[in-house]
């Protein structure tokens, strides 16, 4: 049995091995040698160490994708961020999109997860609908935090449209009182 260390460890090396084969030329001009590869790989580690197995090979992937050049770590551990916690999830850039992109009643849109909707009603959809930098960042860390929750075994569950909303019935003895109070 493999223990989270040894998991850990092996997925930094495959992260490496991910370099060393995509950026090959640029990879052995700054790791010449044996040693700086060693002390490359710890220093890697030591940052990404919060970070789940599954962002960290996330972003592997998407690393390879998106940088033409050698990433720095301080990239990577951008699109370790951007990865999503969870397999079954999105990661949060896709998942502000589908949110931005739903419709009303959300309860019955097709989520790619419930947490999608959890995230977007947290933030607001009015709120969401600006799509500007901050409804997008409150919107991640929303989303993310919401992952770490699946992560650790809370189920999501989207209340049907009936349930969710109901209407009251009209207080007449209140409504009287404000048409006497404003005369109408």
């Amino acid at each position: 049995m493999i223990s989270d260390k040894e998991q850990f460890l092996d997925t930094i090396n495959k992260v490496f091995l991910d370099l060393e084969l995509a950026y090959h030329y640029q990879f052995y001009k700054v790791f010449s040698n044996e040693d700086k590869i060693n002390s490359a790989k710890k220093l890697w580690a030591e940052n990404l160490q919060h970070f789940e197995i599954n962002q960290i090979l996330g972003a592997s992937h998407k690393m390879i994708k998106k940088h033409e050049f050698l990433p720095s770590l301080h990239d990577f551990v951008k699109l370790c961020n951007e990865a999503p916690i969870n397999e079954d999830t999105l990661d949060a850039e896709a998942a502000f999109a589908e949110a931005c992109n739903s419709f009303s009643p959300r309860q019955s849109y097709p989520w790619s997860h419930p947490i999608v909707y959890f995230a977007g009603k947290k933030i607001g959809w009015s709120h969401l609908n600006l799509t500007n930098s901050a409804s997008k960042a409150q919107f991640c860390n929303v989303y993310k935090k919401l992952q770490l929750e699946l992560q650790s075994g809370i189920e999501f569950k989207i209340p049907n449209s009936d349930e969710g909303v109901k209407q009251q019935d009209t207080d007449t003895k209140l409504l009287e009182k404000l048409r006497k109070k404003h005369n109408i």
